[in-house]
């Protein structure tokens, strides 16, 4: 799979390959609707054409912003950026409005924005510049297709050209966008479905918002391996009591979540009440996780090859630590992800 992998130049193509090799299964659900991944490919490349057929003729890209309710929606609208050799920036509706427009400013009046009726209303109050193309979600999904656009316009894309643009929380001033390449992702991907076994069978419980760079754990997993991804509704981390019931009735093998969700969760009592028999992998970064609360995830994850959890340095270094479900002793190893490099200061 490595060696094939190598000579992809978009992570969108790990869409065609699913695509071809696994059709009509289901790719993602959320809490509206589901889709397949023959119809995430059907709908991506549609908007990936009226993209294309809108960016200005030139070498620099055109960042496509999506500003839509988490949902499959954005998916796709990732999913038609990459088709239009583009990188998309993601943004969410419970952004602060004020972030929202300083990620406007920062593209420099340079590409588009897909969004619905709802978050048109938002962006009437905000300052768009005119040469930006603004497109309603519900109608450019509906474009036709055109093959030839967009495989020429795919081969023009290098792997190292940015497949997003994430943008920094702002709490020094401006947020700041960060660009990832193509076979970043890729890479990371491969990594991904090689650690944690991930496969056609496996089911991702999505936690991570779009905007968060975690979310590329369950995104592109899902892609290469033919995983089902299972968009978790939001209001559930309120209720953390309710977490691990979806997770059972929706025989979610897989989570990466960040510690804060997990705190909530071990602290309210309810993994000693309720089982989850198909969890295999439980997955966890950015904060410190308290070794009491791990402790009863440990517990509540026996079924699991492993208890493990990545310490990242944000975009660059991924360094995983597994620890054993015996709670009798503690086994750590360290383990560096594949072409990464590590720097302790």
């Amino acid at each position: 799979m490595e060696e094939i992998m190598t000579h992809l130049n978009s992570a969108v193509k790990l869409l065609d390959r699913a695509a071809e090799k696994f059709n009509d299964k289901i790719a993602i659900s959320d809490e509206w609707s589901e889709i397949s991944f023959s119809e995430l490919q059907r709908k991506g490349k549609a908007v990936g054409t009226a993209l294309a057929k809108t960016t200005p003729q030139g070498y620099m890209p055109a960042p496509v912003m999506v500003y839509l309710k988490k949902s499959i929606s954005c998916l796709v609208c990732f999913m038609g950026a990459m088709y239009s050799a583009n990188p998309y920036v993601p943004t969410a509706y419970d952004m602060p409005a004020n972030r929202i427009q300083k990620i406007v400013d920062s593209l420099q009046g340079r590409g588009h924005i897909i969004t619905d009726a709802q978050g048109m209303e938002t962006l009437k109050t905000m300052n768009i510049p005119e040469s930006m193309s603004i497109h309603i979600y519900e109608e450019i999904v509906e474009t036709e297709t055109d093959g030839e656009l967009i495989e020429k316009t795919l081969n023009s894309v290098i792997d190292t050209d940015p497949i997003y643009i994430m943008f920094t929380s702002g709490s020094t001033g401006a947020p700041k966008g960060v660009t990832v390449p193509h076979r970043g992702v890729i890479d990371y991907a491969i990594w991904v479905a090689k650690t944690f076994n991930i496969n056609e069978n496996s089911i991702l419980g999505n936690q991570a918002p779009f905007y968060f760079d975690n979310s590329i754990f369950d995104i592109y997993s899902c892609l290469l391996t033919g995983a089902k991804m299972v968009i978790i509704p939001e209001t559930l981390f309120m209720f953390p009591v309710k977490l691990p019931e979806f997770v059972r009735d929706n025989d979610i093998t897989t989570i990466f979540w960040v510690p804060t969700v997990m705190i909530n969760v071990a602290n309210s009592g309810v993994l000693s009440e309720i089982e989850l028999p198909k969890l295999k992998n439980v997955v966890f970064c950015g904060e410190v996780m308290p070794n009491t609360q791990l402790n009863i995830w440990r517990k509540a994850s026996r079924n699991a090859h492993t208890q493990t959890f990545t310490v990242r340095q944000k975009f660059r270094t991924y360094v995983l630590i597994i620890l054993s479900t015996d709670l009798s002793r503690t086994v750590i190893h360290f383990r560096l992800v594949r072409l990464a490099r590590i720097c302790v200061l």
